[in-house]
């Protein structure tokens, strides 16, 4: 990073702004060469982890860093656990000013402030001093369908290798993240269960803490939902059946900031526009699928996969579930047919299979009707990690031998992110 530049002139008059934040503490010379050094040797190993990178964005990151400098840091703030403190940053390119909320953030999740300390006001308070709201009171939700396991990939803390994306190595991955809390919580919880700060609790503690607040709700869908270290917006990953990931997002966009929407204009991707640095952050890697970009084709082959994503992404409206599934109730192909039945299945709706069933004429399908009318169909089970029993493979399994459920299908689609 550069350190021999000088400052631009239209920052010293900002310097004196009546708008700027009354616990921004602007750096001298020297604190600013440190604040520069310590910034670059962070990076100076390769790819930090806690952050899902690809080749295009470390470039992208590693030749915007050079250009930026420190001229200012905000208050200190701790994350959950006390150990973890975090200080934002204020740089400049020169041009304008950025907000880096800690600078294990890259640098186009940086907030951009122009030369407006009015802005950097909002902010820095907004993220520094954001509530932990209800669940019911984010006034933004979004849910987008990330693939398979197998299809998303995380880096191994130990090795580096990339596995895939099992909740056991989700965990690891957040562990080091520089976005989210290190605690989770299972479908049993619908609020955080955790305190702000567990300063007051011993290790033990919140070991059994964790065991417990992982576990899932009878006949809910394996989830399992963590806060953000700044914003405090929720986000929730939700394993469906076949291994089908599905991400939920709750936020408050006000503190968007532009950057997702400056990063798809930038990268492509298709995220909100006005998604937390935070959130923006800890999701941004893995694949993104909104429900209406997923194509439900009845005379495809990959109808059945495109179904499971289409209907697990919108399974939180029962309205827009039903639609969807009467939609290809009627089909003449008996694998639609059966793909709908087994959705209906998944979620829990027997009044509307029972409608379906009495107007099938397939012989097979109504075979399988009647056992189930006879046995029922047991709901989902979960083990003491609030996970479905026998959902990882046998140490012997080939690592490249992916799940059947692993469709090439979501590839198709742009995930340059």
């Amino acid at each position: 990073m550069s350190t021999q530049s000088p400052l631009p002139d239209w920052l010293t008059p900002l310097r004196e702004d009546p708008r700027a934040p009354q616990n921004l503490r602007w750096l001298n010379e020297q604190e600013r060469a440190e604040q520069d050094e310590a910034v670059a040797g962070h990076y100076a190993s390769g790819w930090p982890l806690g952050v899902l990178w690809t080749d295009t964005l470390w470039e992208a990151h590693m030749a915007d860093l050079p250009k930026m400098r420190a001229v200012a840091t905000g208050p200190t703030i701790n994350g959950r656990q006390a150990m973890f403190e975090y200080t934002p940053i204020v740089f400049t390119d020169g041009e304008q000013l950025f907000l880096a909320l800690c600078y294990s953030h890259p640098t186009y999740l940086w907030l951009p402030c122009g030369r407006d300390m009015g802005e950097l006001a909002r902010l820095l308070r907004g993220y520094t001093e954001a509530p932990r709201l209800a669940r019911a009171e984010f006034p933004r939700v979004h849910r987008a369908c990330m693939g398979f396991i197998q299809q998303n990939r995380v880096p191994n803390p130990y090795s580096g290798e990339l596995v895939a994306a099992y909740p056991h190595d989700l965990q690891r991955h957040w562990t080091f993240s520089p976005f989210a809390d290190t605690y989770q919580w299972g479908s049993a919880y619908r609020e955080d269960p955790w305190e702000p700060s567990l300063a007051g609790l011993n290790q033990i503690d919140v070991v059994i803490r964790s065991r417990e607040y992982v576990k899932q709700g009878d006949n809910e869908v394996c989830s399992f939902t963590r806060s953000t270290v700044f914003s405090h917006s929720y986000f929730k990953m939700e394993l469906h059946r076949s291994c089908l990931w599905v991400m939920e997002l709750r936020y408050d966009p006000s503190l968007g900031g532009g950057v997702s929407q400056a990063f798809n204009e930038r990268f492509g991707g298709g995220f909100p526009p006005d998604l937390p640095v935070d959130l923006f952050g800890a999701i941004l890697g893995f694949y993104h699928y909104p429900a209406e970009t997923i194509t439900v084709e009845p005379d495809e082959e990959s109808f059945p996969v495109g179904l499971q994503a289409y209907t697990a992404t919108i399974c939180h409206d029962l309205g827009a579930l039903t639609e969807a599934l009467r939609r290809y109730a009627k089909h003449p192909d008996v694998n639609v047919r059966a793909a709908v039945q087994s959705a209906c299945i998944t979620y829990n709706l027997g009044a509307l299979a029972e409608e379906f069933w009495a107007e099938e004429t397939d012989e097979e399908l109504l075979e399988l009707y009647r056992r189930m009318s006879q046995f029922g169909v047991s709901g989902p089970t979960y083990d003491e990690q609030g996970e479905p029993p026998d959902l990882y493979p046998d140490e012997d399994d080939d690592d490249d031998d992916d799940d059947d459920d692993d469709d090439d299908s979501f590839d198709d689609e742009e995930d340059e992110a």
